[in-house]
């Protein structure tokens, strides 16, 4: 019985430890986890039909990631501009993840009025 009891505070004293590092990774990965949030998040919008609002002639994940940085670079409080530079880390890899799928041509023929202006048409 005594055996039995030690037995179950040795398992809930390697849970505990195992809780507590896995808490202190996510804290050391917090940039990472909110980067990957916010590429998730995106995905999951385009996938339900979100209607974002963007700006013209740019995609979402661009107006969204530049906002952020732009905002990154203007909070004063370090925290927050880590959490806004995190997020625009992870729209505009999406965004350059995008661009590097299609050749420039299809990029532009995507959206007329750049194509206008760049020789497309």
């Amino acid at each position: 019985m005594a055996s039995a009891i030690a037995e179950k505070e040795r398992r809930l004293a390697a849970l505990k430890k195992a809780r507590t590092l896995a808490a202190a990774a996510a804290q050391r990965q917090q940039h990472t986890l909110i980067a990957l949030a916010s590429a998730y998040g995106l995905g999951w919008a385009e996938k339900k039909a979100f209607q974002m609002p963007s700006l013209p002639n740019v995609a979402p994940e661009v107006t969204y990631g530049s906002i952020a940085l732009v905002g990154a670079y203007m909070l004063k409080n370090k925290q927050a501009n880590q959490i806004s530079q995190s997020l625009a880390d992870g729209l505009l890899s999406v965004a350059l993840y995008k661009a590097g799928r299609m050749d420039f041509a299809t990029l532009f023929k995507s959206r007329p009025a750049v194509a206008k202006t760049a020789g497309y048409y």
